[in-house]
């Protein structure tokens, strides 16, 4: 599949995906736009200008993503979050309950 196909059908998957609010939807689907080899590099700062989510709401959803394997982040400048690392099977996992609530709605 295409990257771009991909990265529509993951965005989806994640809009649709009821464990995360809609704030941390945006800042996940902000994350997965950015990457390049699953590998985000992006401040908070960033992904407040970009998503309009603040600031203590973009942190809060970065320790949720770490604390569930969804992304790892990387060695910080103190405490600054500079980037973090996509776990690509927690985005395949979201895609597959995705296509599997789909197939349910079909039918």
């Amino acid at each position: 599949m295409e990257f771009l196909q991909t990265l529509e059908v993951m965005t989806e998957a994640i809009n649709n995906y009821s464990q995360f609010s809609p704030n941390q939807r945006k800042v996940l689907i902000t994350l997965l736009s950015v990457s390049v080899n699953n590998q985000a590099q992006i401040t908070i700062n960033d992904i407040n200008q970009l998503t309009g989510v603040t600031r203590a709401t973009i942190s809060t959803a970065l320790s949720l993503f770490n604390e569930n394997g969804f992304i790892q982040m990387q060695k910080t400048k103190g405490n600054r979050f500079t980037g973090c690392a996509l776990n690509q099977d927690k985005f395949n996992e979201i895609v597959l309950h995705y296509q599997a609530r789909q197939r349910l709605v079909k039918k």
